[in-house]
């Protein structure tokens, strides 16, 4: 197993301190269900909070030298459920894929289909001004327009044995392989102890069967994994039971088989956390920065529909993920007193990309040319929640101290 400070220098800023991380994830998880609660920022240099609100302070939340109040125009929770029913309309021949709660709490920031925004007539016809104000009416708050976007799911190291986190499996039904996926977290349902493995709901349906498999680097035997328990489309998520699994996730190469134990849960994101993903194709990808929470997703070639995520960017333009890394694990690193503490804050979902995106650029497993069937990746990600979806469904996820 390798020692977690030996990632610091992948980070591209400090990481958190653990108490800041701990305070700020006590006022998300207080105020998540609060209408008058926006969000919780940190900032690049790891010394401040800022956290949106609307109206009068409850009196847990205190300006000081290490956190700043954001007035909110809206009340954010208006502006989360507007944003929830602009996900997927669509508006003069437009679809929105996807809409979030701008972290000012000043409006809801939309992403438009590329597809649909420029091969349209009557998108053509409007400018985005029209729309926009074509969806502020629809919505009854003020909607920005982002640079229009194309998104899909990101839809595995290579032949796990141990069940951990970050390795690819395939999906197998009537004697075939389809789609290529990756392992999230290590997880233990609460019921009955048994144990499972989260990773994305869309890269199958419930009760399918998954299988690690040399097959496709010229072996012939695929090996049973798990089979699908648990899947929700509104957190991308689903659960796999599995015979065992251990809290501990795959890093470095997508070829290397060293691995990190997980040693906590986050309860959320954070904006402005740095994150670093494992996925099976892409190996260990530091670098991404949470911009906006309470974002809400359309995937056009699968049934996931109105999904909560996490937008992620990476802000240097270098890739997050891609294709084969769906379901891997998201993880942050905070500075404790012992040293960097890997935590288990989420799942690969899908990536989105505009008109100047060279999704060939990818880590690990190479990638192919936008107008080419392949592999894709992107600097823009989203990512699902990973407790969210552990405690929706009764599994907590596996940690070094789980009893």
């Amino acid at each position: 197993m390798i020692d977690p400070d030996t990632l610091r220098d992948r980070l591209t800023l400090p990481p958190i301190p653990e108490d800041l991380a701990a305070e700020a994830e006590r006022i998300q998880a207080t105020y998540a269900d609060d209408d008058r609660f926006g969000a919780v920022a940190i900032s690049d240099d790891r010394t401040e909070l800022a956290v949106t609100w609307f109206g009068d302070l409850p009196t847990d939340i205190v300006p000081s030298t290490e956190l700043t109040v954001v007035e909110a125009a809206f009340a954010p929770g208006d502006l989360r459920r507007a944003a929830q029913d602009l996900a997927g309309t669509e508006v003069a021949g437009t679809k929105v894929v996807g809409a979030g709660v701008q972290v000012d709490g000043s409006g809801v920031s939309v992403d438009l289909d590329a597809s649909t925004a420029t091969s349209s007539r009557s998108a053509r016809a409007q400018g985005p001004e029209d729309v926009a104000a074509a969806l502020t009416r629809q919505a009854g708050v003020p909607v920005t327009i982002n640079e229009p976007v194309e998104a899909e799911a990101a839809v595995g190291r290579l032949q796990d044995n141990l069940h951990l986190g970050g390795a690819r499996i395939q999906r197998f039904s009537n004697g075939q392989l389809f789609g290529r996926c990756s392992t999230g977290w290590p997880a233990q349902r609460y019921s009955d102890s048994a144990y499972g493995m989260m990773f994305a709901a869309h890269c199958g349906q419930n009760n399918s069967q998954w299988v690690r498999t040399e097959i496709f680097q010229g072996g012939i035997t695929a090996y049973t994994y798990g089979t699908m328990v648990n899947r929700t489309l509104v957190r991308d998520t689903a659960v796999m039971t599995t015979d065992w699994s251990y809290p501990y996730i795959y890093i470095n190469e997508y070829t290397s088989d060293a691995f990190i134990g997980v040693e906590a849960v986050a309860s959320s994101y954070i904006i402005g956390q740095e994150l670093c993903s494992s996925g099976s194709f892409s190996g260990l990808v530091c670098g991404g920065q949470v911009v906006q929470l309470d974002y809400y997703v359309d995937y056009p070639d699968s049934d996931i529909d109105n999904a909560k995520v996490a937008r992620i960017v990476n802000p240097n333009g270098q890739p997050l993920w891609g294709n084969g890394d769906s379901g891997g694990p998201i993880f942050d690193l905070v500075q404790a007193s012992t040293g960097l503490k890997p935590r288990a804050v989420g799942i690969v979902s899908g990536i989105y990309w505009n008109a100047g995106i060279d999704l060939s650029i990818c880590y690990g497993v190479p990638g192919v040319p936008n107008n080419e069937d392949g592999r894709h990746c992107s600097p823009y990600g989203y990512g699902a929640y990973a407790k969210e979806g552990a405690d929706l469904f009764g599994w907590r996820i596996l940690t070094q101290s789980t009893p």
